[in-house]
Parts: C-alpha cells; structure tokens; sequence
C-alpha cells in the first residue's frame, strides 16, 4: 500500500499494533531492536517468551510487576503495555529479559458511554477504542459492546494527544480499588488535592512516594468517592526518565509537532537528524496523532537519539462468502468461520433481492452472502468491519488482507492458512501472470487476494493476486 493511502486509513481509523504469525512459515521481517542493554515499551504482540516491539524476551530469572505487585508469567496478557529492561542479542529479535513491569492506565468502573466516540470515561479519563483493541474473556458480548455503565474494568493503553486512553487491552477488574495513572495538574498542598484530567484526587489520607509537582505522572490508588474524586490510599511519583547512553525502544503516539529536529511520543523527547530511517512512512507523516515505534540512544539530556522510526498503519481487511453464524448476544457475525466484529458506526448496505431500505445486523441470517470491509485485529481470525453488503448469491469466496506468512504450497491471510493446488494461477497487481515460486517469494508482507473455496475451517484457492 503507498504512503498516500496508508495517510487515508490512518486518518480514518487509528492505528494498531500488527500481530505477526509464528510457525514454520517465511514470517514478515520483524521490527527487530537495540543490540545490547535497553529499555523497551510497547504492548505484547505474541507469546512463546514475550514479543514487544519485535524483539522476543526470554522471561528466565525475570522479575515481573503488574502496577506495581508482583506476578508471575501467567498472568501476562497480549495486548498489555509493558516496560521490559532487557538485553538484546546481535540478531536484533531476541534477548533475556531482566525485568518486565505491566502498568494499567486505568482502573474502574465506567461513569458514561460514548458509542458515537466508540468509547467511554473510568474515573474522569476518556477511554477510546478502535480495531486494535484486545478484550478479556470476562465481557459479554465479546467486544466493545460488552462494556457495560457501572462495572469496573481494567484498561491498558497508551496516551493521545488529546490526553485520552488509546485502549490496547480492556478486562473486566476484578479488584474494587480504584487506580489511574496521568499527569498531575492543580496541585493545592494545603488542601491535599491535584487532578488526574477531569478526576480530582484528595491525598490527604495517602501514602505518597516521591515529590508532587504539576507536571510530574502520578500513580493513584484509592477509594471512589464520587465519579470524579478518588479518595486517594497511594500515590506514586513516577520516574519516566530513560537512563542516559542505552539504548531504547518506545512505542506510542505522537503528542508534539516536530520542531527543530524534535518532536514527543507520549512524554518522552526524540530527537533525528539526517541519519534516521524511517519505515513504512516519511518525514511528511510524522504529524501530531501518528502512531509509531522509534529506536535509538538517550542522550545525556534524556532525550532519544533516534536512529530509526517505524510508523504503525492499521492493516485493510476485507471478506466475501456465506454467513455461518449469527450469535443471539450481537455486535459480530461470521463469514465462513472468520469472526466480522461490527461496533457502533459500521455502515450496512442491502444490495441482495431483499433491498432493504435500512439493513442491521439483526436482519442477517445464516446462508446470506456478505461481504465486509475493515481493519484486521491482533485477536485470532478476526475483522473489524468498517462497512458490511449483503449481495445476491454469487457462490464465490474471497479474502484479502497483508499476507503474515507465505510458504511454497499455503500462505496465511487474515490468520488463515490458505492452501493452493496445481490449477491455482497467480497474478502481480496489474494482473500479469506470475509462476507459484516468484508469488510465494514475493507475497510475506503484501497485500493479497485470494479467491476460492472456504470450508469453514480452510481456505483452498484457484487464484492469487497482489494489490495495490
């Protein structure tokens, strides 16, 4: 996809971590790391160790926190964002981790939705979803639509620009003390109180760790005394700063305008010069919103020296075929096994012989023919559907999405092994015919559609194409 339509989807969904598929298969080039000691952020991707930011950890000898208590591996979950001090071997994708600490955003229960922001508030923070957030098994329906007014859930997530949660993992809590983590701002030491955004937080009965001061980020712990006071038990002064001369690798949004050479990812300073690459955009798409990775050295000013930058786009995603289920509880449906989530703002369209005016997910029935158009998800065999046709039964199937994993005989489209055959024929994005050997060299990465026959649990195409 070039950069011109990457910026429309960007600008059209924000932008998710891509999971990469293991196994056997030619896999997509990780983002690989920081040779030696440093300091990663970001959320796991995949287990099998840990991956964070393309770099597999082993967790032997480890310590492991999760806000701030101890935890074992177990209870490590993908989605959630993590700090791992490690050391990373010359390969660049795998290393030992020396210490891994899970620190949630927020903790609580929810004071208000907002389905047409696809979102909702936990003690004064705005939460926001989008195609890239993972759910615990706790919520019913499965998805957004499981978040539900009054009950207390545990978000993880990284910080926009506007200050609001960008959602990675959401659970059900199951703690009754509230926690949320932010940028302390109207301190009043007489009066034992600051503010977290809209949450007013009275430390005066607290235990507090470090120096207060506006601007600083904070850890807070307590008791909720109205939907935006908390009565404080904790306080924690965070340190954000990254020691100087190691290497680092955060992942995050872009929340200051480059200016000098400069811009921020979250809170932390980075800095490039005319040595920086830059993957998967340019410097005209480091704008204030994008999501990205950078790698490099802090200085001994705190601030990273970047010496690449990867931009993060949500990975297009679209299914044709039959409807195999269509679950009581809503929100999603099934096209040939592969999961269609459809969140508030999903377009639907009737163009099948029925040609309803208004067309809802309620109307769709099992044998119809659809086809869904929206982002992959990290979660296993899953889109999230931008738009949804119903159309007049044509007996066809196709997929399309980045290819995660080609091999000789199959490859894997939306986390679905797609097989081929003898007749299967193969074609470049003009429509040029290609032999099997240079497809399969060539497809790991791309976007690419495969048409054929779905079985429900296999994919077997007569034809491959590459897209633009």
């Amino acid at each position: 996809m070039d950069m011109m339509v990457r910026g429309k989807w960007f600008a059209a969904a924000s932008a998710m971590a891509v999971m990469v598929a293991a196994g056997a298969l030619a896999t997509r080039p990780a983002g690989g790391g920081i040779n030696g000691g440093g300091r990663y952020y970001g959320a796991i991707d995949q287990f099998g160790s840990i991956f964070v930011n393309g770099v597999e950890f082993g967790l032997g000898g480890a310590s492991i926190t999760i806000d701030g208590r101890a935890a074992s591996e177990a209870e490590l979950r993908l989605g959630q964002l993590v700090t791992v001090d490690g050391v990373v071997n010359l390969d660049g994708v795998t290393g030992n981790a020396i210490s891994v600490s899970v620190s949630n955003a927020v903790r609580g229960p929810v004071s208000a939705l907002e389905p047409a922001a696809a979102g909702f508030t936990i003690l004064g923070q705005a939460v926001r979803v989008d195609a890239g957030t993972l759910y615990g098994t706790g919520l019913s329906p499965q998805g957004y639509a499981g978040v539900k007014l009054g009950d207390a859930y545990v978000v993880s997530g990284h910080r926009n620009a506007r200050g609001e949660i960008e959602a990675t993992r959401i659970d059900r809590a199951t703690s009754q003390d509230s926690r949320a983590v932010g940028t302390v701002a109207g301190l009043q030491p007489d009066a034992s109180r600051f503010a977290l955004g809209a949450l007013t937080v009275d430390y005066a009965g607290a235990q507090v760790s470090g120096t207060l001061a506006d601007g600083v980020t904070a850890q807070v712990e307590g008791v909720l005394a109205a939907p935006d006071l908390v009565l404080a038990t904790r306080v924690q002064v965070e340190d954000d700063s990254l020691p100087a001369g190691e290497g680092a690798s955060l992942e995050g949004y872009v929340t200051g305008a480059l200016l000098a050479g400069r811009f921020v990812l979250g809170s932390q300073p980075i800095a490039i010069d005319a040595g920086t690459e830059f993957v998967d955009g340019t410097l005209a798409d480091l704008l204030v919103g994008a999501k990205l990775e950078a790698e490099g050295r802090v200085d001994s000013q705190g601030v990273l020296q970047a010496s690449k930058l990867t931009f993060d786009w949500p990975d297009p995603a679209r299914a044709h075929g039959l409807v195999t289920r269509t679950p009581a509880n809503g929100g999603w449906l099934e096209v040939d096994g592969l999961v269609i989530e459809t969140p508030v703002g999903t377009a639907f369209e009737d163009r099948s012989d029925a040609k309803l005016k208004v067309l809802a997910l309620g109307d769709l029935r099992v044998g119809d023919t659809l086809e869904a158009r929206g982002v992959e998800l990290r979660a296993p065999r899953t889109v999230r559907a931008a738009s949804v046709q119903r159309l007049k039964p044509d007996g066809r199937a196709w997929l399309q999405g980045i290819v995660s994993a080609a091999g000789g005989a199959s490859l894997v489209l939306l986390d679905e092994t797609v097989s081929v055959t003898a007749s299967t024929s193969y074609q470049d994005a003009k429509g040029a015919r290609l032999d099997a050997a240079t497809f399969f060299a060539r497809a790991a990465g791309r976007e690419v559609k495969a048409r054929g026959v779905s079985s429900g649990t296999s994919f077997v195409a007569d034809q491959l194409s590459f897209q633009n």
